[in-house]
């Protein structure tokens, strides 16, 4: 019998997406931080942050992803608004999994998180 212990096991690679069109170069570095935290508590592999700027077809960006990184396990968001407006979110939804690829997201709705941030720091 074999132990799984004793052999290589491969790590889940992801890739953030994170919508640039109202963040500010501070918010992108602290929402890419968060997610190399999310995943590294997850033993997920971060590969990439693709940051989609506002004149991106919102359409192709998934497809590129899922393009680029064959094997994917997941793409992570630190937020579902991160995803798209409305149409585009369910369009997006319905690409990853017919692709069989997850969608992970750090701050779900509705769920209460706690911030480690001191009161004078950027909270999200």
């Amino acid at each position: 019998m074999d132990l799984t212990e004793q052999h290589l096991v491969p790590v889940p690679s992801v890739v953030g997406l994170l919508r640039a069109a109202v963040l500010t170069e501070a918010k992108r570095g602290v929402l890419a931080d968060v997610l190399t935290d999310y995943c590294e508590s997850r033993e997920l592999a971060l590969t990439t942050v693709v940051i989609e700027q506002a004149n991106d077809d919102p359409r192709k960006t998934v497809t590129r992803i899922i393009d680029a990184h064959p094997g994917l396990y997941g793409i992570v968001l630190p937020s579902i608004a991160h995803l798209g407006a409305a149409a585009v979110a369910r369009a997006r939804r319905r690409q990853l999994e017919a692709n069989g690829t997850r969608l992970l997201i750090v701050r779900a709705a509705g769920r209460v998180t706690r911030s480690r941030a001191s009161p004078d720091e950027l909270v999200l």
